[in-house]
């Protein structure tokens, strides 16, 4: 039994965590590939990856939006609804 602990010879500093500043929703991943996407070219793609070329969901509205002219669009009758659900 020592009376006296040596101190250690080396000691450990761990860095501080680096906390970076990219907010959220900027980048996606892949259903298929799993490759982080830009969004903003995923969406220019019409939500195909550009790497595998996997093809996403659209909405109706967002199919539409693709398919023709900005401001040509005009929706008639959008409160109509169905009188049968079947």
């Amino acid at each position: 039994m020592s009376w006296f602990k040596r101190p250690p010879r080396y000691t450990t500093i761990n860095p501080p965590e680096k906390k970076t500043d990219i907010p959220d929703g900027l980048w996606m991943r892949c259903e298929n590939c799993n490759e982080m996407i830009y969004k903003k070219d995923w969406e220019t793609n019409l939500k195909v990856c550009p790497k595998c070329g996997h093809y996403s969901i659209m909405s109706a509205r967002e199919r539409i939006k693709s398919l023709l002219d900005p401001g040509s669009f005009e929706e008639k009758d959008s409160s109509v609804t169905s009188v049968d659900p079947l």
